[in-house]
């Protein structure tokens, strides 16, 4: 008989750490709550467009140039180019992007290296120049093939500023003794970059200008 009322007495003790986990799991399900932050990150851009552009023929004859361009690049095809040949390109430059950059580099490049030789472009950068100089001695750089530091100082520009490009070239200014090959074409491509004004960022942007020239056949 004592056997037979032990045995209700130890399933009652049994129950009891059931029923303790399950009030307390009741308990932790009351209590616990979840917190969802949402958040929208929108990072700044490097960007620099051409705004404008033109030439002014020096001494080239006007109707064997043409100029055209977009934001992104500036095309000029001469034709009948001849010794000590003349002429001013004028671009605006404006950092459309929502970071201060730095115009740091331009580089050129070209498909005929021996007709190069034969080019002198003189470029600087200008801020508020109603008219570009037309002497070489106003600009601060001769162009190389390869990478040219902008000088003599990097541009800033803050977002929506601009600044002018002036490019003064003149075929065959110190080469008078050698004959010019006539009826001969060659490219030249200068590309203009800019990074994020900021050390150790790596964002850049670039701009080119595009030259196509074909000396005279006389």
């Amino acid at each position: 008989m004592r056997r037979k009322q032990q045995i209700p007495k130890l399933a009652a003790l049994m129950l009891i750490p059931i029923l303790a986990l399950t009030i307390l799991g009741t308990a932790y399900s009351h209590w616990q709550q979840t917190l969802t932050i949402t958040g929208t990150i929108t990072t700044g851009n490097c960007d620099i467009d051409f705004s404008k552009a033109w030439v002014k023929c020096t001494n080239a004859h006007e109707d064997t140039v043409q100029l055209t361009w977009n934001e992104d690049e500036v095309a000029l095809t001469a034709t009948e180019v001849f010794r000590l040949w003349k002429l001013l390109m004028g671009m605006h430059i404006e950092n459309t992007g929502t970071l201060p950059i730095k115009i740091t580099t331009i580089t050129v490049t070209t498909d005929n290296e021996t007709m190069f030789k034969h080019l002198n472009i003189f470029c600087g950068f200008f801020k508020f120049m109603y008219d570009l100089p037309i002497i070489p001695d106003s600009y601060p750089m001769l162009l190389k093939l390869g990478d040219n530091p902008v000088k003599p100082n990097p541009v800033e520009l803050q977002p929506k500023e601009k600044v002018d490009l002036g490019q003064l070239m003149i075929f065959d200014l110190h080469d008078l003794c050698n004959p010019i090959p006539k009826g001969e074409t060659f490219t030249v491509t200068i590309t203009i970059t800019a990074v994020q004004d900021f050390p150790t960022s790596s964002w850049s942007d670039s701009i080119r200008i595009s030259l196509t020239l074909t000396t005279e056949n006389n």
